[in-house]
């Protein structure tokens, strides 16, 4: 009761100060959020803005970046949600472009931290900088909590290499860097705090940068399953002629008994997984039921085994059934060995959906027959 109270309290105020101020913006903004001392009142303040900003006001909405008060910004009731000063200034500072950049950019010195992130967040909206903003954003480059942020803003203004020379402004180079060469990828690997960002750089990279998969496999094994499963992305469309690789990423993941990377593996070349087929077989047959994806990637490579076994499993009413049909459709005309299971399946499952699913599949598949 006491919360629902002071929830329509607050819902009160907003909704006096949203409609006692409803005017252009002017300096009467800037006295009137002065003598505000509701946090309702200051969001409706902020929410009625609209342009032309006039500098004082600027200058108010970089000072409410470290005021971080809050209210409903709901009628009271269960799902009502909330909003803070802070983030309400920056939400309004992002559309304001350059004029706002001066006022921002002295946030960066700011004692607390929360107003340093919003200020860098919103100087990372602008297309461009000026000079002095970036010696502010670069003398904060080796600080470790807003490194990533000052990064983000320093992105493709400047030649950032320099700053990856050192290791406390490492990250804030990496991530300024929008273009960086596989060698100056595999030497940042070396950095923990980086290896999942630089890891998914290089699964991003167009063409795939192949050379990396030696400096790239062990990583697959990292204890660290954030590092593993970025490393099993990473590896995936590297050095696909190199059969090895998919070996190793398959005993990686029984290793572990990761579900995540099974898509991944199952994206490897056919005639790769061809020859891991029992393996395969056996964990399917074993209750890992993501050892499907890369049966069905065999697709018109897969022996008759492959198609009966995941025709079997269908039958017996696996929960999994619809990763099942999926890589049944996958082998196309491999899949009619399966055949007869499906039609059981159609004909037995107690599931109404699955029941109907593997319908489905074995119309398709009749339509396959010679």
């Amino acid at each position: 009761m006491l919360l629902q109270a002071a929830s329509a309290t607050i819902g009160s105020h907003l909704t006096a100060a949203r409609i006692a101020y409803a005017g252009p913006v002017s300096d009467e903004f800037v006295a009137r959020f002065a003598a505000a001392t509701d946090p309702a009142e200051k969001l409706a303040l902020i929410r009625a803005l609209a342009p032309p900003w006039s500098p004082a006001v600027l200058a108010t909405l970089a000072d409410a970046l470290a005021d971080e008060s809050w209210a409903f910004v709901e009628p009271p009731g269960w799902e009502q949600s909330r909003d803070s000063v802070d983030y309400a200034a920056a939400r309004v500072l992002k559309t304001v472009g350059a004029a706002a950049e001066p006022m921002v950019a002295a946030k960066l010195d700011h004692a607390s931290a929360r107003c340093r992130d919003h200020a860098a967040r919103v100087l990372a909206e602008l297309p461009a900088l000026a000079p002095a903003t970036i010696d502010a954003l670069l003398h904060h480059a080796g600080d470790r909590s807003l490194a990533y942020l000052i990064g983000r803003a320093l992105r493709g203004k400047l030649d950032a290499r320099p700053l990856l020379d050192f290791p406390e402004t490492r990250r804030a180079g990496f991530v300024a860097s929008i273009d960086l060469e596989p060698a100056w990828l595999a030497v940042l690997l070396d950095e923990p705090d980086l290896r999942v960002d630089v890891l998914g750089r290089i699964a991003d990279l167009v063409p795939p940068p192949h050379e990396l998969a030696a400096v790239v496999l062990p990583y697959v094994r990292d204890p660290d399953r954030d590092v593993a499963h970025a490393a099993v992305r990473a590896l995936v469309p590297l050095a696909p002629d190199d059969a090895a690789i998919t070996a190793a990423l398959l005993a990686a993941i029984v290793e572990r008994h990761d579900h995540a990377p099974w898509r991944g593996l199952a994206q490897r070349p056919a005639e790769h997984l061809l020859a891991h087929v029992p393996e395969l077989l056996a964990l399917l047959r074993g209750g890992v039921e993501r050892a499907a994806y890369p049966l069905g990637a065999l697709g018109g490579w897969a022996p008759s085994e492959v198609a009966l076994a995941l025709g079997h499993e269908l039958a017996v009413g696996r929960w999994y059934f619809r990763i099942l049909i999926t890589a049944l459709e996958q082998l196309g005309v491999a899949a009619l060995p399966a055949l007869p299971a499906v039609i059981a399946a159609a004909q037995d499952l107690e599931d109404d959906e699955a029941r109907q699913a593997a319908g489905e599949l074995a119309e398709r598949l009749r339509a396959m027959r010679p």
